[in-house]
């Protein structure tokens, strides 16, 4: 399964695209209305992905904007099946 998440803002700093899945890194440039993260969120999104077998990557949308995508791999028949007993 693939999903991609798209935005029309300013995107990411090039400088700062390698380092956004860090954990506590947060970029140097802000806009004056952008609330300063602690750097937790994307690192902990990466680690839940990857904990299920998915990959995470994130680019700048020529035009303006970034876009995130996640991969997961699909269950396949039978696995992650759960059978339910009769109460």
């Amino acid at each position: 399964m693939r999903v991609t998440v798209e935005d029309e803002g300013e995107g990411v700093p090039p400088e700062d695209l390698p380092h956004i899945f860090e954990m506590f890194y947060t970029s140097k440039k802000r806009s004056s209305d952008v609330k300063k993260g602690i750097g937790l969120g994307l690192p902990i999104c990466e680690a839940i992905i990857k904990a299920h077998g998915g990959t995470v990557s994130a680019e700048n949308i020529t035009g303006g904007g970034a876009r995130f995508n996640f991969m997961l791999p699909l269950a396949k028949d039978g696995q992650n099946d759960k059978t339910h007993s009769d109460n």
